[in-house]
């Protein structure tokens, strides 16, 4: 066939496979599997920490919700509030702010 049917017949494929996109849709949600009312306590102590495991003291308790995360999504994460939230890597540490916080603080 000469180019110019080619040409034809592929600008035709790409303007029939476009469709418009719906701005009003809702957004889809998933069952991530995590139970948002399962809860533990730290208890406020002395733990090894680090790579050197190094002993640090926290004077509170504290919880935290209990799910496993793997690897592959902790970096996932971390990649994507480099991305989205803006972010900086100094050396081995991420610094910046959480604007979900007041003052923009860590806590």
């Amino acid at each position: 066939m000469k180019p110019a049917v080619w040409c034809i017949l592929l600008a035709f494929i790409l303007l029939t496979s476009c469709t418009s996109v719906d701005l009003d849709a809702p957004i889809p949600t998933y069952d991530t599997g995590v139970d948002t009312e399962s809860w533990v306590v730290i208890p406020a102590g002395e733990f090894q920490s680090g790579q050197h495991n190094e002993a640090v003291t926290i004077d509170y308790d504290y919880e935290i919700m209990v799910t496993d995360v793997t690897v592959s999504q902790y970096v996932s994460y971390l990649n994507d509030a480099l991305t989205y939230r803006k972010l900086q890597v100094d050396g081995d540490a991420i610094v910046g702010y959480y604007p979900g916080d007041e003052n923009g603080e860590w806590k």
